[in-house]
């Protein structure tokens, strides 16, 4: 991978956001949708939060029925460590649109954060709603079994069933294509099971390329 190449690519494609917002902003100064993507192009790109703020509160206030705007705040919101305000905006965002899986993933980890069970159930029975494979259900649950229940056992059968039905095969099989290893070493080391999460971790080192 060419890293400068990309680095220069993401420089111009920074440029042209900014010229075409700025350029809808000139002809049409409230223009919400223009506002918004000054407030991307601060939040994503140009890593000015204060700025990225204004904008995502204009926003709301200029598109209160827009998934995306209450999703971006919320999204702010977070990062700045105001979890309560995160998680409203985006309850706003899932009442417009339920199946958003970025609003979902949001919701999780700001529920997640705060330690509140019956929200993190409720976005679990929204992902089940759309996942027809079943597998962010399955994660989410292992998630749960885990990190409230502590329940380490159950979560590790969740992630295994999981990864056997997903690949055909068991982890100790063959671990090295399991999108799941991450995870399941983290819930090794939140046990203390260091020797079995360094076992997993050389299991993958040794698969062949």
């Amino acid at each position: 991978i060419n890293t400068a190449e990309l680095d220069k690519e993401f420089k111009t494609q920074l440029t042209d956001a900014r010229s075409a917002y700025e350029q809808a902003l000139a002809l049409q100064p409230d223009l919400p949708e223009a506002i918004l993507a000054s407030g991307m192009y601060h939040y994503l790109g140009a890593l000015d939060f204060a700025a990225a703020e204004l904008d995502f509160v204009a926003a709301v206030e200029l598109l209160p029925n827009s998934y995306m705007s209450h999703t971006l705040l919320g999204s702010l919101r977070r990062r700045q460590g105001r979890w309560s305000e995160a998680a409203e905006q985006i309850e706003r965002a899932a009442a417009i649109e339920p199946g958003d899986f970025h609003g979902l993933s949001l919701a999780w980890d700001i529920y997640r954060a705060l330690r509140q069970r019956e929200p993190i159930e409720r976005a679990i029975r929204r992902v089940r709603s759309f996942d027809l494979v079943g597998l962010q259900t399955a994660l989410y649950e292992a998630d749960v079994q885990l990190n409230f229940d502590g329940d380490f056992e159950r979560a590790v059968a969740t992630l295994e069933r999981l990864h056997t039905q997903h690949f055909g095969h068991t982890l100790t099989e063959h671990p090295g294509d399991a999108f799941l290893i991450d995870y399941l070493k983290g819930a090794y080391h939140s046990q203390g099971r260091y020797q079995d999460a360094a076992r997993l971790f050389e299991s993958i080192a040794g698969e062949p390329e």
